[in-house]
């Protein structure tokens, strides 16, 4: 005779992780990050080369931009909306992007190498770059050799919806996807190993881990150990990036600092912190010296940005007779350390709408953010597609603000139009809707 409830001994789901959530990697990507940066002494400083300006006066800054964050993340996770987004219903226009995405980005990483061929490009000068000592190197392999071109540039940046939407493919049964991933992951390795684009590599093979936790992890019995070790995602993923930072650092800047430092690890340590202090404490420098813009800038980064934007006649420089990026190098030349040179994400959106914009703004971000993060563990096409994005940008947001720079628009554009072909479809399926209406109904509704 049973005496209770029985205990299964089979591994569960994981479901959804803690870390995931969009409040929680912004409390400890960026309001932590302001706080080490706040607690570091003027002499910390003084090793970047740079004054402390970062006081505690500003605390109320990244508190106000949680506690908003937070009240449009609820927002935007309470949306109700039909999903109608999965499965094989629109496998021909998921698989339609991802060959026409993965051409952009080869078209356009092989226009900057042809370009690059023009200007010298050859393995004895990629050798001297990665491997020399700075004052042996006759030629710079960024700036001199490789040029970006607008627009091209912009086009590599098509690899990263591609990988996704080739891991989607790849889950419903399209493995011939896997061998055009390679390339697109290879491309991003070249890019930040060839020309110092570390977040090349990040910007790909980050979204595409969480794509991977998604279909693989959050719904894949597992046992307790393994949820122990997926929970405590954050230390792995510190000590990763120390390793990854470090690695890239290596061919990127410690042939400037090997002279100074004992070791490479020594080196990463002081350097990591360095991108990332620097960051918030430029930020609180903008908004100290030259407090808000005139109009928008950086949160609107990627349509001023735009080619055909940025050369008119309503370009931001034309409408305002200012350049924001140009404003920025003279203040840290002038009050900083220009080597590190990262805006602060956190102080851009006061810079851009002021104290009461800017909490509107974190509203805003934080409904996207829970409507992307709940259509996400829902596994709806757009929200397995935008997520990875968005948690990529709350990563950065102690540098830069990711999702509104023009690295992030072409994934954003494929994202918007999937969604608005989407959203076609179902209200044409609930047109036809009317004509079963006396049909009793046999199954419940379905609901996201």
């Amino acid at each position: 005779m049973s005496t209770g409830p029985s205990i299964s001994a089979k591994p569960t789901p994981l479901g959804q992780l803690w870390w995931l959530n969009p409040s929680w990697v912004f409390g400890m990507g960026t309001v932590g990050t302001f706080f080490l940066a706040l607690m570091l002494s003027n002499k910390a400083y003084d090793l970047y080369e740079s004054p402390k300006y970062l006081k505690f006066e500003h605390v109320w800054i990244p508190l106000t931009a949680w506690l908003a964050l937070e009240i449009g993340r609820r927002i935007g996770s309470s949306w109700q909306r039909g999903r109608g987004d999965t499965g094989e219903g629109i496998i021909e226009d998921v698989n339609w992007w991802f060959f026409a995405t993965f051409s952009l980005t080869l078209a356009a990483c092989s226009l900057l190498v042809l370009n690059g061929l023009r200007n010298g490009l050859s393995l004895g000068v990629i050798k001297e770059n990665l491997l020399s000592a700075p004052e042996d190197v006759s030629k710079e392999l960024v700036g001199e050799v490789v040029v970006y071109i607008p627009g091209v540039t912009t086009a590599t940046q098509f690899g990263i919806i591609c990988v996704l939407l080739g891991l989607w493919l790849d889950h419903y049964g399209r493995k011939y996807v896997r061998k055009y991933i390679a390339v697109i992951v290879g491309l991003a390795v070249m890019r930040a190993l060839l020309f110092h684009e570390r977040l090349a590599l990040i910007e790909v093979m980050l979204p595409m881990g969480l794509m991977i936790l998604r279909f693989a992890w959050l719904s894949r019995p597992l046992s307790p150990n393994m949820k122990l070790l997926f929970r405590v995602g954050p230390v792995v993923g510190l000590i990763s990036m120390m390793l990854f930072f470090g690695t890239f650092e290596y061919f990127r800047s410690w042939k400037h600092y090997r002279n100074q430092f004992d070791s490479i690890a020594e080196f990463t340590v002081w350097r990591l912190g360095g991108y990332y202090s620097t960051s918030v404490n430029n930020g609180a420098l903008g908004w100290e010296r030259q407090g808000q813009r005139p109009l928008p800038f950086a949160t609107l980064n990627a349509l001023w940005e735009f080619p055909l934007v940025e050369k008119s006649p309503y370009s931001y420089e034309e409408l305002t007779g200012l350049n924001p990026p140009k404003s920025h190098e003279l203040m840290l030349k002038q009050y900083g350390n220009y080597e590190y040179n990262s805006l602060g994400g956190l102080f851009e959106p006061l810079r851009d709408w002021g104290v009461i914009g800017s909490i509107f703004w974190w509203v805003g971000f934080g409904a996207v953010l829970g409507w992307a993060h709940r259509g996400y563990l829902e596994g709806s096409l757009i929200g397995l597609l935008l997520y990875p994005i968005c948690f990529t940008s709350l990563l950065e947001m102690p540098r830069f603000i990711y999702l509104s720079h023009p690295r992030a628009l072409a994934a954003l554009l494929v994202i918007v139009w999937l969604g608005w072909r989407l959203l076609m479809k179902a209200r044409r399926e609930r047109r036809l809707e009317p004509q079963f209406s006396n049909v009793p109904a046999t199954f419940p509704e379905a609901r996201g």
